[in-house]
């Protein structure tokens, strides 16, 4: 039977586009949340400018 794990000179090969894709996932997540984050507070600045001074809205 063969073995169900590849040998571990194959983990040393296939590691490197793992941690290469789980790092740039990872600033592409960061990004979208700080996109999204600018985006309600710009969101939440503009109602309460509208709430608190209507004739400008």
């Amino acid at each position: 039977m063969a073995p169900l794990l590849p040998p571990p000179m194959c983990w040393r090969d296939s590691l490197t586009p793992v941690l290469a894709a789980g790092t740039l996932n990872l600033g592409m997540a960061i990004l979208a949340e700080a996109t999204l984050s600018f985006q309600s507070v710009n969101l939440l600045g503009d109602w309460l400018r509208d709430a608190l001074n209507p004739k400008l809205g």
